[in-house]
């Protein structure tokens, strides 16, 4: 669960205008501020959707698993993922309630998305644009460089063990942010790669509820984790 928690946090990020040190510069003399300035204009609809295969390595037990399906989002905070593979399980939200759905054990796990992901996650990197300006440093990265892409590291003002830092790469081509990758303390990495990117358009709102079907479990996720 905390791999999909954390895929939730970080594509958040890719719609909103971050801090970065004036002047830091990519190798082909964009700046960090111009390119987030383009990402926010691109991503400016208000709602966008795409198909995600998602990659999470844990280092030390030398583990990695994948999955892959499809997710929706929508301003403010509003956002679905149905993974397809390796099992059918759906996590949305409202922008204030988080619904995890395990069809297969009929489950579902319930939360307060703020309290869930605490000050300066989750939720908050989609909320406003002041946010995140507040409380987090982007730079271009030079050392994970990607050939026909910008990388841009951010970094949260914040550490936590869950996340030290967030990477994006954005096509040259598109604009678009088609991979995005996660590193915690531990140097565990979940990446997440995007394609059949749809920006705008019409969204059905009821995407973004959840009621349990009957006769699920429905359990409360621990709210200090």
């Amino acid at each position: 669960m905390k791999k999909a928690l954390f895929a939730v946090i970080f594509v958040l990020a890719c719609s909103a205008a971050i801090r970065s040190p004036a002047g830091q510069s990519g190798t082909d003399g964009i700046t960090a501020s111009e390119l987030l300035k383009q990402i926010e204009q691109t991503y400016g609809c208000g709602s966008f959707q795409a198909r995600f295969d998602q990659t999470s390595t844990l280092k030390a037990m030398d583990i990695t698993d994948t999955a892959s399906g499809r997710a929706y989002f929508m301003e403010p905070g509003k956002m679905r993922w149905e993974y397809v593979e390796p099992e059918a399980q759906q996590i949305i939200t409202d922008g204030n309630r988080l619904w995890i759905y395990k069809p297969q054990e009929n489950q579902v796990l319930t939360g307060d998305v703020s309290a869930l992901f605490g000050e300066g996650q989750g939720v908050s990197f989609l909320a406003a644009i002041g946010t995140i300006e507040e409380k987090n440093q982007v730079s271009i990265d030079h050392e994970r460089q990607k050939e026909g892409y910008y990388t841009l590291k951010l970094v949260p003002d914040k550490k936590t063990a869950d996340i030290t830092a967030i990477y994006f790469y954005v096509s040259k081509q598109s604009g678009l942010v088609e991979e995005l990758e996660t590193v915690n303390a531990y140097d565990d990495i979940t990446r997440i790669v995007l394609s059949d990117i749809r920006l705008g358009g019409t969204i059905d709102s009821s995407l973004f509820t959840f009621t349990p079907p009957e006769g699920a479990d429905v359990m409360l996720l621990d709210q200090k984790n």
